[in-house]
């Protein structure tokens, strides 16, 4: 007696593999659609009977109907854009979203494919549904097909748009499921983007068991007797002046080298697990200083530093949480990680400091009064106003001469400044030398420092002459030539005596 088959005989495919690979005109789309229930058609259109907008209009180089189901309820339509249209995949589904919001205007359903050379097929399923307020809502689901690598994922989607006798609003539900699915599956497969790696990242810590106060005390213990071992590796590498077998590191403690391997690993769990449970802690700290000019991934990679720092030093015996205090290190890490990072010019940690609370001061004064000075700023912090100008100044953010401005971003920032034609070497000699003058004017009276400064133009780079002087002071031509042949006369005497 023959045993009947238990599993069914599996479904014959409606296409097949070579059907897509051999996609090079609208008519192998037709036969395409043909084959899988579809009316084909194959109908030229033309584009001004569509009726779109301008710009969609213009980027559309041919649209054929390739289906027409349902006396025209449901029709498949194939648009060949221009090249410069499908720059990327976004432009190309930019485009398509465009024009399939100018068609859900009408009551017809509608599946619409996009290419350019037939090598890639972008399928398009708009919907559109209503709001609280009955207002129209639009959107699409989207699935793009490498014709010349496609594979048994895009058979099954296609098959699953299908006609297979169904009615035209279930066809329609099944090309967006259908579609929706697809896009959903190939998102999973994509790369993972940064947020995603984030997500990724919180889900597993936070499967990991947070620790009771009598386990971190057990945990702490061992790594208690870790920092013994390697405190004493470290001694016995100074007396020895190099570094010790583990051997003799055994004979010094009096153990087994099994016991000795046995105390580093027990410690080495006991940190691990210590700082895997704790990690959740990292991650809520460092949420409080996000937009400091670091990365958030940044943020807590350095936490986790800190983290680790905690553990190596945590004691058990002061009877104090893990968790309080490891949050002084985690901060702390993360703090140093901003300060030495955060700028393109790294500034030393106590200007941090300075500035951070000069920042808080502001901050308080401005809740009293709601508008504050820099001299009041200047007596809470016992701080110059010059230093706190300064360090305002050092504190502003860096822009590059390269940067796009202006309302097309076509033109460089390098070109709307004025810059000085001397290299910033000469810069540098020329403020120099201009502080050495100072230096030497000081030692003049005030009336013939400022006639040199107005007779040689370091003032406002403008010489004057001897009448011109003589007038703002009320002297003669003759007597502003003498006083000032008189402060050069000096000017040389003291150059001379530092010289000797």
């Amino acid at each position: 007696m023959i045993k009947e088959n238990k599993f069914k005989p599996k479904m014959k495919r409606l296409i097949q593999l070579e059907d897509l690979q051999q996609i090079k005109s609208p008519e192998s789309i037709a036969i395409l659609f043909d084959k899988l229930g579809y009316d084909a058609d194959c109908q030229p259109l033309d584009v001004d009977d569509l009726e779109l907008p301008v710009k969609s209009a213009e980027a559309i180089k041919n649209v054929y109907l390739i289906a027409n189901q349902g006396n025209s309820d449901l029709q498949v339509l194939l648009f060949q854009l221009h090249n410069d249209e499908w720059s990327s995949d976004r432009a190309a589904t930019i485009r398509m979203q465009a024009i399939a919001k100018s068609l859900c205007q009408r009551a017809t359903r509608f599946l619409l494919l996009a290419t350019t050379d037939y090598r890639r097929l972008l399928l398009v399923s708009p919907f559109k549904s209503f709001d609280a307020r009955m207002e129209l809502k639009f959107g699409i689901r989207k699935y793009i097909i490498n014709l010349r690598e496609s594979g048994f994922p895009e058979l099954n989607l296609l098959e699953k748009v299908a006609v297979r006798s169904l009615d035209i609003k279930s066809v329609y539900r099944n090309q967006y499921n259908a579609i929706s699915n697809a896009q959903s599956l190939a998102t999973v497969h994509k790369e993972k983007l940064p947020d995603d790696a984030i997500r990724d990242y919180l889900t597993s810590i936070g499967r990991i068991k947070l620790l009771t106060a009598e386990e971190e005390i057990l945990l702490g213990r061992k790594i208690h007797k870790l920092n013994q071992l390697q405190e004493s590796y470290t001694i016995l590498q100074k007396f020895l002046k190099r570094k010790p077998t583990n051997l003799e590191w055994a004979d010094v403690l009096d153990l087994s080298l099994s016991q000795l391997y046995d105390g580093l690993y027990l410690g080495q769990s006991a940190k691990n697990k210590l700082v895997e449970s704790n990690l959740r802690l990292v991650v809520s700290i460092a949420k409080n200083y996000q937009n400091r000019g670091l990365d958030f991934r940044d943020l807590i990679q350095e936490g986790n530093l800190g983290l680790i720092k905690a553990s190596e030093k945590f004691d058990y015996r002061k009877g104090c949480k893990f968790s309080t205090y490891a949050s002084w290190w985690i901060k702390q890490g993360i703090r140093r990680s901003i300060q030495n990072d955060s700028r393109s010019i790294r500034l030393p940690v106590h200007v941090w400091e300075r500035f951070q609370k000069i920042k808080k001061i502001r901050r308080d004064l401005i809740k009293k009064t709601t508008y504050t000075s820099l001299q009041e700023i200047s007596i809470s912090s016992q701080e110059s106003i010059n230093s706190i100008q300064s360090m305002m100044q050092s504190f502003q953010p860096i822009v590059s001469l390269g940067l796009l401005v202006g309302q097309e971003e076509d033109t460089q920032l390098e070109t709307m400044i004025s810059i000085s034609q001397l290299t910033p070497e000469e810069q540098i000699i020329k403020s120099l030398r201009r502080e050495e003058i100072e230096n030497a004017l000081a030692n003049l009276s005030p009336r013939d420092a400022n006639i040199l400064r107005e007779r040689y133009g370091l003032n406002d780079e403008e010489c004057k002459s001897l009448e011109a002087i003589g007038k703002q002071y009320n002297l003669t031509r003759e007597r502003v030539r003498q006083l000032q042949n008189q402060a050069l006369k000096k000017l040389r005497n003291q150059y001379v005596r530092f010289l000797a």
